[in-house]
C-alpha cells in the first residue's frame, strides 16, 4: 500500500511539474508579448523565442496529460468529480488554442513583424492574438486555482462564470493595449 503510495505520489509531482512548466511558459510568453506592445524593436527578437515558449508549453502539457491518465488510472473515482471534467476540458480547450495559436496566429505574426506591420489582416490578427492569448492564460491559471483550492467545493456553473469573465476581461485589456501600442506608433 506505502508502495502505491509513493508511485502516486511521484506522478502528482510529475504532474505538478508539468503544470508549473505549461504556466510559467504561457505567462512569460504573455508577458513578453505584451512587452512588444511598448517596445517594438523587440518584436523582432521574441520571434526566436516564441517557439521555444510554445515547446514549452507543449511539454508541460504532454507531462501533464500523461502523468494525467496515470493519476486517474490509479485512482478512477476523480472521473466521477464534476471540477475534475471542467479540468480536463480547459485541459483540451488549452490544446485546440495552442494549436490555433501554433497554426494561424503565430505565421501571421511573424509575418506581421517581418514585413514592418502592414495594414492589411492587421485587425484580424489583434483580435485573433488578444482572444486566444487570453483564453491560454486564463485556462492555465482557471486549471491552476481549481487544482490548488479543490477544497472550496465550488460549483462548475460559478467557475465557469469567473473564467468566461475572465477571459472577457483579459480580452478587453488586450485590446485596449494593442490599440494604444497602435496609437503610439503614428505618433
Amino acid at each position: 500500500m506505502i508502495e502505491g503510495e509513493l508511485v502516486r505520489d511521484i506522478f502528482l509531482i510529475i504532474h505538478i511539474l508539468g503544470a508549473m512548466l505549461g504556466i510559467g511558459s504561457a505567462t512569460i510568453a504573455d508577458y513578453l508579448h505584451l512587452k512588444s506592445l511598448k517596445n517594438h524593436r523587440l518584436e523582432r527578437t521574441l520571434l526566436g523565442i516564441y517557439p521555444l515558449l510554445s515547446g514549452l508549453i507543449i511539454a508541460g502539457l504532454l507531462v501533464l496529460v500523461a502523468s494525467g491518465f496515470i493519476l486517474v488510472w490509479m485512482k478512477p473515482e476523480l472521473l466521477q468529480s464534476s471540477l475534475f471534467r471542467l479540468k480536463m476540458f480547459l485541459v483540451l480547450v488549452l490544446m485546440v488554442n495552442g494549436y490555433f495559436l501554433r497554426t494561424y496566429v503565430y505565421p501571421h505574426f511573424k509575418k506581421d513583424v517581418l514585413h514592418n506591420h502592414p495594414k492589411e489582416d492587421a485587425r484580424s490578427l489583434m483580435y485573433s492574438s488578444s482572444i486566444t492569448g487570453s483564453i491560454s492564460i486564463v485556462s492555465w491559471y482557471t486549471i491552476f486555482i481549481l487544482a490548488s483550492t479543490k477544497s472550496y467545493g465550488y460549483s462548475v456553473s460559478s467557475v465557469l462564470n469567473v473564467y468566461i469573465t475572465a477571459i472577457i476581461l483579459v480580452f478587453l485589456v488586450s485590446i485596449f493595449l494593442e490599440k494604444r501600442s497602435h496609437w503610439n506608433k503614428l505618433k
